[in-house]
């Protein structure tokens, strides 16, 4: 009996488990219009949002100060952490600006964000800093890849935007509409976001619709019962945009530069396959009229690779991983 009682006390005042934990991944991938590959290679552009290439994995010692301040006490808390290029290019065969045209840009960049979430939404709040000019390596990369298979040499590269730090501060919030009845297999993601910054000004809105077999939480860790898994998803986001620096050019002295629309689309569709911890990725993302004088639209493909990291012993002894039924 006495050691009921104490057994009773213990529990009583012992912290709770964690009942939940973000789910912590590895993801490296590409983005080129190369990779429409439903267009015949001849007839696949080469310009705009032409390059995009990144690595992200997800950490789990969060700052206590930062802890309280963003997840509190009753959420899931965890970092982001990522790096990558990216390049933007008008038409590559003059060797000089072109009226109208955007202007040449390299960014290399980090960015590191804090998210918090729970079965029913995520927050993240980041910094993305990088820089332009000849250290993005933009025109080193470009040129080597083109000369490597055989595609025509940009021309312009000498016109790029000048080397200029840049920041952006990014703030996101995810809710997961999931009726218990398809859970297992489809849900709708809707966000909404805003990003302030040298980098980018702007606010957006939108979502995503994923259904599937074995179908995963968006954010949180969990134990499917199928060892292969397949998603198919569909969604998309208007943004209101204040500033670009990819169009607007340089912050302090001149460059090239076009006038940026205002209000600007995107959508994307693509698949998901999935073995034990390991998912292939290949997304198609169609862009609206970017600036005024810029094409109607402007699409592009997206090749991913993503591992998902086993939890903690501790974590699963605890329950941390939500279990899908």
């Amino acid at each position: 009996m006495r050691k009921s009682v104490i057994v009773v006390v213990l529990l009583a005042f012992a912290p709770p488990a964690q009942a939940q934990q973000l789910a912590r991944t590895v993801r490296f991938s590409v983005d080129n219009d190369f990779f429409d590959f439903w267009i015949p290679t001849h007839g696949r552009r080469d310009n705009d949002y032409s390059q995009g290439m990144r690595v992200s994995w997800d950490g789990s010692g969060v700052p206590s100060a930062a802890r309280q301040l963003v997840c509190g006490n009753r959420f899931a808390c965890g970092l982001n952490f990522e790096v990558g290029q990216e390049m933007y290019t008008p038409e590559i065969s003059s060797p000089t600006p072109v009226p109208g045209e955007r202007p040449y840009a390299g960014w290399l960049y980090g960015r590191a964000a804090i998210r918090s979430a729970d079965e029913g939404m995520e927050r993240s709040i980041g910094l993305t800093a990088g820089v332009t000019g000849p250290p993005s390596l933009g025109e080193r990369v470009q040129v080597a890849f083109h000369h490597t298979f055989g595609f025509r040499q940009p021309m312009g590269w000498k016109y790029q935007l000048a080397t200029e730090p840049a920041f952006a501060l990014e703030a996101e919030q995810s809710w997961r509409v999931a009726p218990e009845a398809v859970a297992r297999f489809a849900d709708f993601v809707p966000s909404v976001g805003v990003t302030v910054g040298t980098l980018r000004t702007a606010a957006k809105a939108g979502g995503r619709l994923r259904f599937g077999f074995g179908l995963d939480h968006p954010w949180l860790a969990t134990r499917s019962r199928n060892p292969v898994t397949l998603q198919v998803f569909v969604g998309g986001h208007v943004e209101g945009v204040a500033r670009d620096l990819f169009l607007d050019g340089n912050t302090f002295q001149n460059s090239v530069h076009v006038d940026g629309e205002t209000f600007r689309s995107e959508w994307e569709r693509g698949v998901r396959i999935g073995a034990r911890r390991l998912t292939l990725e290949y997304a198609v993302v169609s862009q609206s009229r970017e600036y005024r004088t810029g094409p109607a639209a402007h699409t592009y493909a997206t090749l991913a690779v993503e591992w998902t990291m086993k939890l903690p012993d501790s974590s699963r002894r605890n329950g941390a991983a939500l279990q899908l039924h």
